[in-house]
């Protein structure tokens, strides 16, 4: 996903957005427009998720292509999928990781 940004919807509304840099960086954007920097790992069949808001929580999704849609859910929870709404090459309106806001 290098190079792209998706956003997903859960239940018919706006969930959040993440744009995708090289090296496994992302930059989260949730519905509110709180921006956080990360990076995401491969880790045994699930992508796992790390933000500087708090390092030590790994947030590990399930993620597979379904009708050519990004879908993802948190494994043994239950609940709904985020489902990729649409992607666009057009970066986050967030401030660039390590300027600060």
């Amino acid at each position: 996903m290098e190079g792209w940004t998706l956003h997903y919807g859960l239940g018919g509304a706006l969930f959040g957005s993440e744009q995708y840099f090289p090296g496994g960086s992302v930059q989260w954007r949730d519905a509110s427009g709180l921006c956080l920097h990360g990076r995401w790992e491969a880790d045994d069949g699930l992508i796992c998720f790390i933000y500087e808001d708090d390092p030590d929580d790994r947030r590990c999704w399930a993620v597979a292509l379904q009708e050519g849609r990004v879908t993802a859910w948190l494994p043994g929870v239950g609940g709904r999928a985020l489902v990729e709404a649409f992607r666009e090459k057009a970066p986050l309106d967030c401030p660039a990781p390590g300027l600060g806001a």
